[in-house]
């Protein structure tokens, strides 16, 4: 009993000193912070910006920024969003940005082709093409957007950030549900106003190359738009139109396909009616044809019984008469002397 009594006690201590470790240790367990739609985007300079202040950290704000083009993901000490308000970090890494919980396939892209690793897009480290940058040294990470990215944006619920500015990993979360309303609005602020026309004879303009949206993957019946290329405006107005396309055209398949299901419904259960119908019709044709038969050997048994009493009377009178040949064996022996058959 007192080595139990030692024994608890012993895992007691131990217990109550991994606790205490656990407690101690402030970077055992990630930081998060959810930004929703209540903190609205304000626009500027042809770009729209969420600033949030971080929770357990009131010293640090968060402004997401979207330009059509890109995301930037800039902290800083106060809300102004200035340069000089840019906190400078040495060691800052960005280790996932998610949509609805999965890995954006364009972040995938920028780990695969950073130098030197792939784990997590690391501060001083390039990317091919700059598709990401991590300039921790100023606060910002920056992601330029493809069509795919911009598609996820416009119909996701939350985009989350993972970062670590320190030891510590800290989750951003965005609601995602004012994303398309902001884009909109930022389309219609982009939009140049006309100037008056003047009385002169203007200059000759080179034309604007031409660039394009494809639809994506699985969405090639959806025509390609077309804007000048260099034109923000234009271009988000493209993009726009595009997620518009695909969402009307998923509708559609979405429509089709409940439609197909339906009708393949309709066509298992009119099978299977079939068949329990068929298999009806042959449990009532076997119950007819036993039903037949019993009656059948009913009617053999009568006649067998009438033909016994027959030939019995002939029997017993010491005659044989071949129709109750068929009865020989139930003849007495004297009779069954008397067979057709010898």
């Amino acid at each position: 009993m007192q080595k139990i009594k030692i024994l608890l006690l012993s895992l007691l201590l131990i217990s109550t000193q991994l606790s205490a470790r656990s407690d101690l240790n402030p970077f055992a367990k990630s930081l998060e912070s959810t930004v929703g739609t209540s903190v609205a985007w304000q626009y500027k300079n042809d770009a729209a910006v969420k600033t949030s202040r971080d929770a357990q950290d009131t010293d640090t704000y968060y402004h997401l920024k979207f330009d059509g083009k890109s995301l930037r993901l800039i902290l800083s000490s106060d809300n102004t969003n200035s340069p000089a308000s840019a906190k400078h970090f040495e060691q800052f890494a960005v280790d996932d940005v998610l949509i609805d919980g999965k890995r954006l396939p364009l972040f995938q892209w920028c780990l695969s082709h950073q130098q030197r690793h792939d784990r997590f897009l690391q501060q001083g480290l390039t990317v091919d093409k700059n598709i990401c940058e991590n300039q921790g040294e100023n606060g910002v990470f920056v992601m330029m957007l493809n069509q795919d990215t911009l598609d996820r944006l416009g119909t996701g619920k939350t985009l989350s950030f993972v970062i670590k500015p320190f030891r510590t990993s800290i989750v951003i979360n965005y609601a995602l549900a004012d994303f398309a309303d902001m884009v909109s609005t930022l389309v219609n602020k982009q939009a140049p106003t006309k100037p008056v026309a003047k009385a002169q004879v203007p200059a000759a303009k080179q034309a604007p190359s031409t660039c394009k949206v494809k639809p994506p993957a699985g969405f090639e019946t959806i025509r390609t738009i077309e804007y000048p290329c260099g034109s923000v405006v234009d271009e988000v107005a493209a993009n726009k139109t595009m997620l518009a396309l695909i969402g009307e055209h998923r509708k559609k398949l979405d429509e089709e396909k409940e439609s197909k299901r339906q009708a393949d419904l309709a066509a298992k259960k009119k099978a299977e009616d079939e068949r329990l119908q068929l298999e009806l019709k042959k449990k009532e044709e076997a119950a007819a044809i036993a039903a037949s038969k019993l009656k059948q050997q009913e009617l053999n048994a009568d006649i067998t019984t009438k033909m016994l009493a027959v030939c019995r009377k002939m029997w017993d009178k010491g005659e044989h008469r071949c129709y109750c040949e068929k009865y020989i064996d139930q003849a007495p022996a004297n009779i069954q002397a008397l067979s057709c058959d010898k």
